[in-house]
């Protein structure tokens, strides 16, 4: 058995156009202590926009905080991001080991 089933964790997962982009709003992220670590991969996204289909290389970043951070996180991002509609997703971490969550705790805290 695992050592978190209270749904305290997130990982809120966000896209970019540029690597650049996302690799800045990470660090400032990590700099106010709203995250504790990010991963950036490379995708490739299918959507409409504008009654068009679209393909577009992109950049996902998976940030991992306290599902009490999510609402900071995303008027963080809203603030940062070229998107004028970005795509920012929560999606509960259901369960993980406690050394993980301890170190999430850690490493997080709000400082604004």
């Amino acid at each position: 058995m695992m050592g978190n089933r209270q749904n305290k964790y997130v990982q809120i997962q966000v896209t970019f156009a540029k690597r650049e982009d996302a690799v800045r709003v990470v660090n400032e992220m990590l700099d106010e202590r709203l995250v504790c670590m990010g991963q950036i991969g490379e995708v490739t996204s299918f959507y409409n926009l504008d009654g068009r289909r679209c393909e577009s290389k992109e950049f996902v970043l998976s940030l991992k905080t306290r599902a009490e951070f999510y609402k900071d996180c995303e008027k963080f991002i809203k603030s940062k991001h070229p998107y004028k509609c970005p795509q920012i997703e929560d999606m509960m971490i259901t369960d993980a080991n406690k050394e993980y969550t301890d170190w999430i705790d850690c490493c997080t805290e709000l400082k604004w």
